[in-house]
């Protein structure tokens, strides 16, 4: 039996009412209805777990108990992981992401603390629903690279449809998009983000002057939008913004998204 199993065993999945339960169960049971069936390879955790994580997986909050942040900060990421991913979140019951053993939420929670965004008001979330379970031909999980079914037009569809379902929900002030993975699947809701794709690279993308969408509308709520290195090799190296390169660089790049 692995830990997967014993995790469905041993929890029920989460019934959701969505009447009475905050946004992220409620968004958790939309996911549910929206993506009823998934591609092959691709299952929605068996119930949202309590742990700090990002959702789906967790309620997408980094602080134990925290309330859900209306009107904070998205940290958008690219996708959940795979199986394992989520078995271990549950298994190791992490209380705090500042000494996180994983590097995306140790390096998110310090960069956030160096911007000036208090960690409790965000909502962490990745633009696709469920986690992968395929392995590859020597037995290993998705880790990173593209998603399996970037090509499903379908799914990448339904999924950039779902982030407008999560903005609506959290209203937020400002999303910050994680690596150079999900800007070209967000280019296609507005006219300003299709310098987003293809993916140009960094410097081509602070120099096109389109690292800061500003006045973003999606879902009749509107929000100032950027992309910063992801954290779990976080490497800004290659940034510029004004007079500015590198690490300097995308931190102006993120207050500017802020002040926006």
């Amino acid at each position: 039996m692995n830990m997967l199993t014993e995790l469905i065993e041993a929890e029920s999945p989460l019934i959701v009412d969505t009447a009475s339960e905050d946004p992220s169960h409620a968004l958790f049971a939309d996911a549910l209805a929206a993506f009823s069936t998934l591609p092959a390879g691709v299952s929605h955790p068996p119930f949202q777990s309590t742990a700090i994580d990002f959702f789906p997986g967790g309620t997408g909050m980094c602080v134990p108990n925290a309330p859900f942040p209306i009107g904070g900060v998205m940290v958008l990421g690219h996708n959940y992981g795979n199986d394992l991913d989520f078995a271990r979140n549950v298994h190791l019951a992490e209380t705090s992401w500042h000494d996180s053993i994983w590097p995306t939420r140790r390096n998110t929670y310090i960069a956030l603390r160096r911007w000036g965004i208090e960690p409790s008001r965000c909502f962490f979330t990745n633009f696709y629903p469920g986690f992968v379970t395929t392995r590859d031909e020597d037995g290993r999980p998705f880790h990173v690279g593209p998603h399996p079914h970037a090509n499903d037009a379908a799914f990448v569809c339904a999924s950039r449809e779902f982030f407008v379902r999560q903005v609506q929900t959290q209203r937020p002030r400002a999303v910050l998009v994680l690596g150079p993975q999900v800007p070209p699947l967000l280019a296609r809701l507005d006219r300003r983000l299709h310098a987003w794709e293809p993916w140009p690279g960094f410097a081509a993308l602070d120099a096109s002057g389109a690292s800061v969408v500003r006045g973003l509308t999606l879902g009749r709520h509107t929000f100032s939008m950027c992309v910063v290195a992801h954290p779990s090799m976080p490497n800004a190296r290659h940034r510029a913004f004004g007079a500015l390169e590198g690490a300097k660089a995308e931190d102006a790049i993120v207050r500017a998204t802020l002040e926006a």
